[in-house]
């Protein structure tokens, strides 16, 4: 009888565990990407040679989005592309928290 106790009460502790750390904000990719095109629009408002700029994401986790954003830039050599990646997420309260690497930027050919 102890054991049968001891077994079940044990098994309620490893489910009501398993409940309580599963959930896990969600992130939509809509707004992952809608926010890296703003920022790109941004940066490409900001320079006069910029003539363009987009965004491309991909679904990493369901807290997790990661977005290839791009300017063209025109200048008398030709057109130049500067790509950054944009690591969104969410903070624990459902705030969103974005890390933007340094741009890396190319002749486009």
């Amino acid at each position: 009888m102890k054991l049968r106790v001891l077994l079940l009460v044990a098994a309620a502790v490893f489910v009501l565990a398993g409940t309580s750390q599963g959930f896990v904000w969600h992130l939509k990719l809509a707004v992952a990407q809608h926010e890296t095109k703003r920022i790109e629009k941004e940066y490409c408002d900001e320079s006069p040679s910029c003539i363009s700029y987009g965004a491309r994401c991909e679904r990493v986790t369901e807290s997790r989005v990661d977005c290839i954003g791009a300017t063209w830039h025109e200048t008398s050599e030709g057109e130049i592309e500067c790509q950054s990646i944009f690591h969104w997420g969410v903070k624990p309260g459902g705030s969103l928290k974005v890390r933007i690497t340094k741009p890396h930027c190319f002749y486009v050919e």
